[in-house]
């Protein structure tokens, strides 16, 4: 995955974390990140990664697994450019 901070939680109400570091060197991670999904808990809670390095979840429990983007270190929130002949009056 990219990078960023992702949140992760599971059907039972388990929470984590997941930061991703971009890399500065060109080579890809090999060691792979395990996450157990147990019926109250994500082991570890929290996971430090690199940029394609490969997360792997090993399941105990009857999971529905949710991986969501919550910063961007890349997005760059954008002033919105006022409309040409200035701002408008209604």
């Amino acid at each position: 995955i990219r990078s960023g901070t992702y949140s992760v939680t599971n059907r039972g109400g388990s929470k984590g974390e997941i930061l991703v570091e971009k890399t500065r060197r060109r080579s890809v991670p090999s060691e792979a990140i395990i996450i157990e999904c147990q019926e109250k808990a994500l082991t570890p809670q929290n996971v430090k990664a690199a940029f394609s390095q490969p997360l792997f979840y090993l399941i105990k429990t009857t999971s529905r697994i949710k991986v969501i983007l919550e910063k961007d270190p890349d997005y760059v929130d954008k002033p919105k450019k006022e409309p040409k002949g200035g701002p408008s009056s209604y």
